[in-house]
């Protein structure tokens, strides 16, 4: 039992023996809990002076109205000011907020429960608090909608506490419900989660609703969360605790809804406004609150809407405000870091998870537009329709059509299995044709993924040659020679010059992104485009190492630098963050068995992964070429829950045609996981690579064996929404160079670590007749 709970309990306990005329002490109550005794004091103490300050004895004196004529009735009753007195008793405490603190008491002339909400004590005499609680009751009363609590009147204690009288709501927070819903929804069948699911964001609509009517008004709330909305017995659902509420300037869409602007009489908002921006619970403030600009706007609450329905879909806040600091909190919200929903549960839909996504968009601009937008899209979820936020594929509107359509679904399927028995009987004979046909794609796709295979091998190569050539230059052998400081401006000039004269030369036929020269110390004393990098030492980076992944700063690798043309594996750039692979050689003071031979450096030129344009070259119809990494990488991912699937960082897709730089781009920034071939795909194209070498190396025997095709292939950038969900037939071959390795005195081909995929979408023949 939490410490709130005990005390309520000991409250009520303290209020028994008060009605029955016994007044125990705090000690004598807090007997079993002593460490409760301060707490019960203070709540006894201030339960003792509402009642007084709610004992009111003074009758207003009421006027007989004159009888002379109804009109002069009317006249004396329209000029006069009435005055509306409520007599409260039986109060007792409920809850404690930032701003004030909330009792129950009995309407002893309407004969019902209220709420009494007063100012704490501390802040009777601070102007702003007084201004913001004040704030608070008038916009409350003045946002007339069902799902704002009703206000019946404000007053003033005898001491200056200023407090208001509200509907008492019997219920529950939203908070609590979703608490519950995940403890007992693996108690549950599927209809009976499905249907408390389903209510819960029915309630979620009810508050995009309410927040939509405050917008409309020119108010924002600035602080949605699942504890500041109240679930009542018979369907009410209120958003509560309008203190930070502000007026803010209405868009087109607010002034065409045809309400009128609320603009609140009470205290001085521009200074509240100064006094407090940044406000509000931090695990559900929008980034802009985060950052603590001061002009926010209603996009603000369409992202803290996204957040409660965060919680609605994973069971907790987008960011855990109970692991880290504030400062922490508010440096993940501001750079848009948190899970994925589906990445908490691949149970919630992907329309739900982009509904939510786009609430919670960083910019103001990417969010709904509305509220009632917001509410428009969960509510077409709710209703089995399209949503605007999510892309679906065909498969899922085929899905969602035959669910709408459950009666003509049925006799449709029904026709058509009539009609696929009738085609099945009928093609008996000609079943092995089809199969054949199906073989005869298979084989396509592999001669494809070899074709395509080669072509990459043999670019790979070219690049090698343009490095083994130009690493012999002379003129650079000399500047190298000459161990030049990379502090001095004249030496980087002369550098630069010879690799900007390389990088011209080959502009049309290298297509690279970057050119770069490292001296025998691992300092880059050259690169084309130039960079801030120049000066720094990358020893550490696999291109000059060679041990097949980068080092932390600062270590060398063994052995320290690189003795033949290389292929670096996947790495994040320091000058542009992008990912690149590079080609790199070293380059030797004089050539293979002089005496005075010695390394001096090396020299590379690095590719944009996305950038293989050939890939696409020569393909047939339907066919699209990808390009995977079989080895480690060292791209990086913040994604906790990514980090736990894919611990070894295999299978990296280095090209895909749906694989933009916007992409890469969240990529680098850890807003979504990279792609990568599954780690059991990985292994059975690294033992299938092997056999290919030993089929080429010397001795080597023709196995009998077939490629390697798989026809339920799943492409892995599915995950990014792009349309290429579903089976996929898909032919792989690794990418090998001839003759770029010696063994046993004969050249054999160099593996890469690099596999070519050829793909396309599973035909019905395919399904069907699948080997």
């Amino acid at each position: 039992m939490s410490k709130e709970e005990q005390l309520d309990q000991l409250l009520e306990r303290w209020e028994e023996c008060s009605e029955r005329g016994e007044f125990p002490t705090a000690e004598e109550i807090c007997a079993d809990y002593p460490e409760l005794t301060g707490a019960l004091r203070e709540q006894i103490n201030e339960l003792r002076s509402i009642n007084e300050l709610l004992d009111w004895s003074e009758d207003p004196t009421e006027a007989a109205p004159s009888r002379s004529t109804e009109g002069s009735v009317n006249s004396e009753i329209c000029d006069e000011p009435l005055t509306v007195e409520i007599g409260l008793n039986k109060a007792k405490f409920h809850a404690r907020g930032g701003l004030g603190i909330v009792f129950t008491a009995s309407d002893s002339q309407l004969h019902r429960e209220v709420a009494v909400k007063f100012l704490h004590r501390g802040f009777s005499s601070h102007s702003d608090s007084r201004d913001r609680f004040c704030r608070e009751a008038e916009i409350t009363s003045r946002l007339d909608h069902p799902g704002i609590v009703p206000v019946h009147g404000i007053g003033e204690t005898k001491d200056g506490r200023p407090f208001y009288v509200m509907r008492f709501i019997r219920g529950q927070t939203l908070e609590l419900a979703i608490k519950n819903y995940y403890e007992q929804e693996a108690h549950w069948d599927e209809h009976k989660r499905n249907l408390e699911f389903r209510t819960l964001l029915t309630r979620f609509v009810s508050v995009c609703n309410t927040i939509a009517y405050a917008h409309n008004r020119g108010i924002i709330h600035r602080d949605i969360k699942p504890e500041n909305i109240m679930l009542g017995h018979y369907g009410e659902t209120l958003v509560v605790d309008w203190g930070l509420a502000l007026p803010v300037q209405r868009d087109e869409h607010a002034r065409a809804s045809g309400e009128r602007t609320l603009l609140p009489q009470t205290g001085n908002t521009n200074k509240n406004r100064l006094d407090d921006h940044g406000a509000g619970t931090p695990a559900y403030m929008s980034p802009e609150q985060a950052s603590g600009e001061t002009q926010i706007g209603m996009a603000s609450d369409i992202y803290s809407l996204g957040a409660v329905l965060y919680k609605i879909l994973t069971g907790q806040a987008p960011v855990d405000g109970k692991v880290l600091s504030l400062a922490e909190i508010r440096q993940r919200i501001r750079e848009g870091r948190f899970t994925l929903p589906r990445a908490i549960s691949r149970k919630i839909s992907h329309s739900l998870e982009a509904i939510c996504l786009k609430a919670m968009a960083r910019s103001e601009t990417d969010r709904y537009s509305s509220a009632l937008a917001l509410a428009a899209d969960v509510e077409r979820y709710l209703g089995d329709e399209r949503v605007q936020a999510y892309q679906e594929s065909p498969a899922e509107a085929s899905f969602r059509w035959f669910r709408k359509h459950r009666l003509l679904a049925q006799v449709t399927f029904a026709s058509v299995l009539l009609l696929l028995i009738v085609l099945v009987v009928s093609s008996i004979s000609m079943g092995v044709f089809a199969r054949k046909t199906v073989s005869a794609n298979g084989e396509l796709l592999q001669s494809a993924a070899k074709l395509t295979a080669l072509t990459v091998a043999m670019e790979i190569n070219d690049r090698w040659r343009i490095l083994e050539m130009e690493s012999r230059d002379p003129q650079l052998i000399g500047l190298l020679s000459n161990n030049p400081d990379p502090a001095d401006p004249l030496s980087v000039d002369s550098f630069v010059n010879w690799l900007g004269r390389i990088e011209r030369s080959y502009e049309n036929t290298a297509n690279a992104e970057s050119w770069f020269l490292c001296n025998a110390a691992g300092v880059q004393v050259a690169r084309i485009p130039e960079a801030e990098s120049i000066g720094n030492s990358f020893s550490h980076r696999d291109y000059f190492h060679g041990n097949g992944m980068d080092l932390e700063p600062g270590e060398a690798g063994n052995p320290p630098y690189i003795d033949d043309v290389y292929l670096s594996v996947p790495y994040q750039s320091r000058n542009d963050n992008d990912m690149k692979v590079a080609f790199t050689i070293p380059v030797w003071s004089a050539r293979l068995g002089h005496p005075d031979r010695r390394f001096l450096g090396v020299l590379g030129m690095s590719i944009k992964l996305g950038h293989f344009k050939i890939l696409q070259q020569k393909l047939g119809p339907g066919q699209v070429a990808v390009l995977a990494n079989l080895r480690n990488d060292d791209i990086l991912s913040d994604l906790e829950t990514y980090e736990i699937l894919e611990p070894e960082k295999k299978g990296l897709i280095l090209h895909h045609p749906m694989l933009s730089d916007e992409i890469h781009e969240k990529i680098t920034n850890g807003e979504t996981p990279p792609p990568r071939l599954s780690a059991n795909l990985v292994e059975q194209l690294r033992q299938f690579a092997d056999r290919r070498i030993r089929e080429r190396g010397p001795n080597a025997v023709k196995s009998s064996e077939p490629g390697f095709l798989k026809s339920d292939y799943h492409d892995p950038t599915s995950i990014l929404g792009n349309g290429y969900r579903g089976k996929w037939v898909a032919a792989f071959e690794p990418v090998m160079v001839e003759g770029r390795k010696i063994q046993g005195g004969l050249k054999v081909p160099l593996n890469t670590g690099w596999v070519v995929i050829v793909q396309k979408r599973a035909a019905l023949s395919d399904l069907i007749f699948e080997k």
